[in-house]
């Protein structure tokens, strides 16, 4: 699935939840390719201006939970046009048009099949769609097996570890995946290890697997709402968005209700104006196709609904679910992420 081949540019993996869709991306793929893959949606694909600009130095985009809504998209213009040709015209934001290779494989995931009813019908398109389709779940509970033999699969091992020593092909992966967390707990065989006390337990467990979901369900409507939610937000927000800085000489941000990006477009500069720029989805449309902006990390944690830990916690558990994201401190030294609204929804933005 990971491997470049032209041919095979665009493939969905299909199954039920529970049946390892998620490890296998975000657990197996996401952290081990290099470059780091972008994750843009079939949605974000189709209407996003400068989507030739993300993809652009990547080699995979991986993305889980397609949805229905995405792949309703008429004809599938532009993934149809990206999985077509290497060759491809390539727009950054703020620059102009050049021509270059996208050698990207598109990695996407769902649930149900039958939601997935594409526009476009001809044989030139459906022939670029490789359906893979996973008819198993995970399960601990033998239980469960009782019937459904061909729909559950037993994980733990058995005593006697017959199911590795009499099976080539686990086998094989087995020493394969040992040799693989070896290499990479020493460091590439450089420093001692200690099976008690492994880089996973101490690097993962403790994270919130949904907080990446809640984050990226922020809306800008749930954003209105929060800035109103009483004076004293009212107040505090003034300082929630910072520009990136990138029209000034100094590249210094500045906060965004007194930032010259409204200026530019025809907003005034002031934080009613931002707010009501914000509220309006044309306005905050076009603004945001122009500028990325950076957020304030205390405003994320609490529009995540994680109030009740310290905010430095909440950053290293979102470092650890966003390890790209790109973080200036701002604003007497407080941490701002790097973020853009694509159809109203925030997106965390990864380094260059």
């Amino acid at each position: 699935m990971i491997n470049v081949s032209f041919l095979q540019y665009f493939i969905l993996l299909i199954g039920a939840g529970r049946n390892g869709k998620n490890s296998l991306f975000d657990g197996c793929f996401s952290a081990k390719v290099i470059p780091m893959p972008t994750q843009n949606s079939m949605l974000t694909i189709e209407t996003d201006r400068f989507i030739t600009g993300t993809l652009e130095n990547k080699y995979h985009n991986i993305f889980l939970e397609t949805d229905e809504k995405s792949v309703s998209l008429g004809a599938s213009t532009v993934l149809k046009q990206l999985s077509g040709s290497e060759l491809q015209t390539i727009e950054h934001k703020g620059e102009g048009r050049t021509s270059g290779n996208i050698n990207c494989k598109y990695l996407f995931s769902a649930n149900e099949q039958e939601k997935l009813k594409f526009g476009d019908i001809s044989d030139g398109f459906r022939r670029r769609i490789n359906i893979f389709e996973v008819f198993y779940q995970f399960t601990n509970s033998v239980e469960k097996l009782k019937g459904r033999s061909k729909s559950y699969y037993y994980t733990p091992f058995k005593q006697d570890l017959s199911d590795i020593t009499s099976n080539k092909d686990n086998f094989t992966m087995f020493i394969y995946l040992a040799m693989y967390g070896i290499k990479h707990a020493t460091k590439n065989f450089t420093r001692n290890f200690e099976f008690s006390k492994t880089d996973w337990k101490d690097s993962y467990n403790d994270i919130d697997l949904d907080l990446k979901d809640r984050v990226n369900n922020i809306s800008l409507s749930k954003i209105t709402k929060y800035m109103k939610s009483s004076v004293t937000k009212w107040e505090e927000c003034k300082k929630m968005f910072f520009d990136t800085g990138e029209i000034y000489n100094d590249k210094k941000p500045r906060a965004l209700a007194a930032s010259e990006t409204l200026k530019e477009m025809g907003i005034a500069v002031n934080y009613n104006a931002m707010y009501e720029m914000l509220k309006d989805d044309e306005e905050s449309s076009a603004y945001f196709n122009e500028y990325d902006v950076y957020i304030n990390m205390k405003d994320l944690q609490n529009l995540t609904n994680d109030a009740l830990q310290s905010t430095s916690i909440y950053a290293s558990n979102f470092k650890k679910l966003f390890p790209e994201c790109r973080i200036a401190k701002l604003a007497s030294n407080k941490p701002y992420v790097l973020v853009r609204f694509q159809n109203g929804k925030i997106r965390v933005l990864t380094k260059k």
